[in-house]
């Protein structure tokens, strides 16, 4: 017989996986990170040994897994061998155990990097690390961008608030999965778009769209991008849709900006939402041979930042809530 001290033990802990299967609409939480949102783009920051601040950005749309020189070497990172593409090459880092240790987990053991960071210089960073889609592989996200979280689940049953939307990623030869650049379908103006899901896509504010936003000029937000083709289209189609020239500078160049009244995704629709302009090529040569079929542009934060998302690469979903109005 059980003493009653066990039972107690055992009735508080299926109570607690009660109540947070039911907070969180189904799924069995795994790991909350420590996460910042900044204008709708997603932070991790931990605290390395000597009690200094290490900040990464994360970025579905974004490839290698990268740490700044100067991290590698304050913190004497162990060396984890070379790494080597067609284009480029580098030192590798085992991934450092303070991030570990701060809730940010390892990456998966992809067969280039092998769950290690490639050391970069410190000006190709905008942080002191990177996270990209090598690092978001093989496993659950929760998005929550009303309450700001960003959490990795061990499974997810979606609920009756949720819309599911099927992922397509690229395969080799042999139909295993090479990359994992997630392509998503929506819809805008009553037709399909084919999109990355982009969760880092960022634009740059000038003195041209800075007021719009209610912030300084060279601020970074989170944006959405679309190709000079399906702008234009959409600037003759709808005059009245707002239009910003020369808003948005990330890359150098300054784009124009237009303003969406509505994204649909799957029946959930949200917006108003701001788009960037990019040249064709950028989306139908470039970015397209990493995906399964071409993309005309990227959904990042601009538009997500309406939304609860979950992306389960693993079984290439993504399931979608409208945020409740008290997180907005």
């Amino acid at each position: 017989m059980e003493s009653r001290d066990l039972l107690l033990m055992r009735r508080t802990h299926a109570l607690v996986l009660g109540l947070l299967t039911a907070l969180t609409g189904g799924e069995i939480l795994a790991q909350a990170l420590p996460a910042r949102f900044e204008h709708d783009r997603v932070f991790l920051e931990a605290t390395a040994p000597d009690g200094k601040p290490v900040r990464l950005y994360t970025d579905t749309g974004g490839g290698f897994n990268t740490i700044a020189t100067s991290v590698a070497e304050r913190y004497s990172l162990e060396p984890a061998g070379q790494f080597e593409s067609d284009e480029e090459k580098g030192e590798l880092v085992a991934f450092p155990a303070f991030l570990i240790d701060a809730g940010i987990p390892r990456p998966s053991q992809d067969p280039w990097m092998r769950g290690n960071l490639v050391v970069v210089p410190d000006n190709a960073l905008e942080t002191q690390g990177f996270l990209g889609t090598r690092w978001f592989a093989e496993r659950i996200w929760q998005f929550d961008y009303g309450r700001k979280t960003l959490r990795r689940l061990d499974s997810f049953e979606p609920t009756a608030r949720y819309v599911t939307l099927a992922l397509g990623f690229k395969h080799d030869a042999d139909g295993k999965r090479s990359l994992n650049f997630p392509r998503l379908t929506v819809a805008i103006d009553g037709q399909p778009l084919e999109v990355l899901l982009d969760t880092g896509a960022t634009g740059e504010l000038t003195e041209h769209s800075a007021a719009v936003y209610g912030l300084p000029v060279g601020s970074r937000v989170a944006a959405s991008y679309v190709t000079e083709l399906h702008f234009k289209h959409w600037q003759s189609r709808h005059p009245d849709w707002r239009v910003v020239e020369q808003a948005e500078a990330v890359t150098g160049t300054a784009f124009p900006m237009i303003e969406v009244p509505v994204v649909d995704f799957g029946g959930v629709r949200v917006g108003p939402v701001w788009f960037s302009q990019r040249p064709d090529p950028i989306f139908h040569q470039w970015m397209s041979q990493m995906m399964d079929r071409q993309i005309d542009g990227a959904i990042g934060g601009s538009a997500l930042k309406y939304l609860e998302i979950v992306i389960d690469y693993p079984n290439a979903k993504v399931h979608i809530a409208p945020l409740a109005p008290a997180d907005r």
